[in-house]
């Protein structure tokens, strides 16, 4: 949404309001939360095919005809996660996970912005997903550009350095004194909690965190190990 012209940010807002809207009903039932995996089975899940993926031992479940045939009346992802754009960090290969399990949300410096937030929303009210995850990974270019914008040297293209602008206050709890690499290393962790509070702030999250117990939970991805770290437990 950054990366857009004003017109074109609210244009493209409207359409996904639209597109929410004009869901039916019959579309909404089949939609509706379903009885789930619990969110610390669903972050078991995560954490096992993580380490599947990270050790080459992936399974790649949930990608046959079956499945895909099975998912044509609806789905019901146990985990949204919100994840760069990155072509590095694709969740579904990251987390071994298959068609329908994942319901993935991707920008880049993975921000919440308001598409990403409607997006998320959606995931959480209509389709059941019991784990929301916020997903930064290391040599983050983004955060890495948000540190050059923080000490002054603004992108001259003005969707990017909105979106930088953004993440920019994730480094008031940086230590400025730090070198530059520690200080974009601290930099993506803090960016990640600066989303991950955002998101547990917003009333129509809070009541599902209360009604149905869901967790949002931060990590971080290594671009060299493709290990998952997260960064809290609930």
């Amino acid at each position: 949404m950054y990366l857009c012209t004003n017109n074109f940010r609210a244009a493209g807002l409207s359409a996904l309001l639209t597109i929410m809207l004009s869901l039916t009903s019959a579309a909404i039932a089949n939609d509706a939360p379903k009885a789930g995996v619990t969110p610390a089975t669903a972050l078991n899940r995560l954490v096992a095919g993580n380490q599947r993926f990270a050790s080459g031992k992936m399974t790649r479940p949930n990608d046959d005809p079956a499945r895909i045939k099975s998912l044509a009346s609806g789905q019901a992802p146990f985990v949204t996660v919100l994840s760069c754009s990155d072509s590095r960090v694709p969740p579904e290969l990251v987390f071994d996970q298959g068609l329908g399990d994942v319901f993935t949300v991707r920008v880049a410096g993975n921000i919440a912005d308001a598409a990403a937030i409607g997006s998320i929303e959606y995931a959480a009210a209509h389709l059941g997903s019991s784990l929301i995850i916020v997903m930064g990974h290391e040599k983050c270019g983004a955060v890495t550009g948000a540190l050059d914008a923080k000490n002054g040297k603004k992108d001259s293209i003005p969707g990017i350095a909105a979106l930088l602008d953004s993440i920019v206050p994730a480094y008031d709890s940086v230590n400025a004194n730090l070198g530059r690499d520690a200080q974009v290393h601290a930099g993506i962790e803090a960016n990640v909690l600066q989303t991950v509070a955002k998101l547990k702030e917003l009333p129509e999250l809070k009541s599902v965190m209360v009604s149905r117990g869901i967790w949002i939970l931060g990590a971080i991805y290594d671009v060299s190990t493709g290990k998952v770290r997260f960064l809290k437990t609930p």
